[in-house]
């Protein structure tokens, strides 16, 4: 197998993940031309981080890169970049009906569905039906396994979120930890400014603003040990557009 070229929308990034070899990494998910997702990872975090003239891409850009199977993940969706030097901004999808429009392809029914279907699908779209808390622990994340001139931003709070699928046969609540880096990023701030209580406190609000006004959905991912915790999922991304957008988009 050898690398090859895809243009890839993205729909998630997650906050940077400490490796002891590599330093601090980020994951990113989207989907390609073809219509398939993929998961790319790994790229490391200052790529985005620190000024350099790395491309900085986010949520709905497409980027073309040149990517082959990664050779110990054995998820569908997951694939490695050649060099981060490689990648191309191409385009970006700002058109709201036409996110809309993805999200409606995209959008699996429930977790419970998921549980069952781990080994073909890694990565998808569900539309939380409630929202009932948000609430933050401690990360989650070693940092100290890093040498100190790769330390990143990585040891801040975990934020979690309850809540209940869209879909009746479905009715456990799920508690799973938002690993999306503009979140994260904006927790990061909001504690440097504010400190831990209030820091917290307005990234909460932030997210529950959001969730009063706007459709949200998030976009999940499992585990790479899925086939020892098949419920082991996390909110890699949290995508929102205007009310109804998606139920009423027609092509």
């Amino acid at each position: 197998m050898e690398f090859h070229n895809e243009d890839i929308m993205i729909l998630a990034k997650t906050k940077p993940t400490p490796s002891k070899n590599n330093g601090a990494l980020i994951c990113t998910a989207g989907i390609n031309s073809n219509g398939e997702w993929r998961r790319l990872y790994p790229i490391r975090w200052d790529t985005f981080f620190r000024k350099n003239n790395l491309v900085k891409f986010r949520k709905w850009d497409i980027i073309n890169v040149p990517i082959i199977k990664s050779d110990n993940d054995s998820r569908k969706s997951s694939y490695k970049i050649r060099s981060r030097d490689e990648i191309k901004l191409v385009d970006r999808l700002d058109n709201i009906r036409g996110r809309c429009g993805i999200i409606k392809d995209y959008l699996y029914p429930s977790v419970k569905t998921l549980w069952n279907d781990n080994v073909n699908r890694s990565t998808t779209i569900l539309k939380p039906k409630r929202i009932t808390k948000i609430w933050f622990t401690k990360s989650s994340l070693d940092n100290g396994i890093m040498p100190r001139n790769e330390a990143a931003p990585s040891d801040i709070p975990d934020i979690r979120i309850r809540w209940l699928c869209n879909d009746p046969n479905c009715r456990t609540y799920h508690n799973m930890t938002l690993l999306d880096w503009e979140f994260t990023e904006t927790l990061r701030k909001n504690i440097n400014e504010f400190g831990d209580e209030e820091g917290k406190a307005r990234t909460a609000e932030t997210i529950w603003s959001l969730y009063s006004k706007r459709d949200m959905y998030f976009v999940l991912g499992n585990s790479w040990d899925y086939y020892r915790w098949p419920k082991k999922w996390f909110i890699i991304g949290l995508i929102h557009v205007p009310r109804n957008c998606v139920n009423t988009w027609e092509w």
